[in-house]
């Protein structure tokens, strides 16, 4: 049985900058890189996950312009609210125990998707209900 050398390494440090090691596998050196992105999280050599923080915001604000966009006919403001919870709060709460924002900015940073949704949202309570 034979090991696949294409492969990478990353060294995770908090203070220190520069390190540098050489690692090999059958004499074939790996690659060294400084984020990878494993099941749908990134992480970088520092554990600071402002880029992972950065990716869900847009993809988040992404789908919810296609929801926005797609069901500006829908009658029931429920299912809108089902939508927002099924495709774009799942994607923000996916690992969150992982790489949970402690900082003002990234807190914000997502807290910006959820008043995106509740102005979309109290505009069509208002469209819904004009008399006719």
């Amino acid at each position: 049985m034979s090991l696949n050398t294409n492969c990478y390494s990353m060294c995770f440090y908090k203070y220190r900058e520069n390190i540098q090691f050489t690692y090999c596998i059958n004499d074939i050196k790996l690659n060294p890189i400084s984020s990878i992105k494993v099941l749908s999280v990134i992480l970088t050599h520092n554990l600071n996950f402002q880029d992972h923080i950065e990716y869900v915001v847009k993809k988040s604000l992404r789908i919810l312009g296609f929801v926005k966009r797609h069901s500006f006919d829908f009658k029931y403001l429920v299912s809108f609210k089902l939508f927002y919870c099924v495709l774009i709060r799942s994607i923000l709460e996916y690992g969150s125990t992982t790489w949970s924002p402690y900082t003002t900015f990234n807190i914000n940073c997502i807290k910006r998707v959820h008043n995106c949704f509740f102005k979309v949202y109290s505009f069509r309570i208002q469209y819904n209900n004009r008399p006719a």
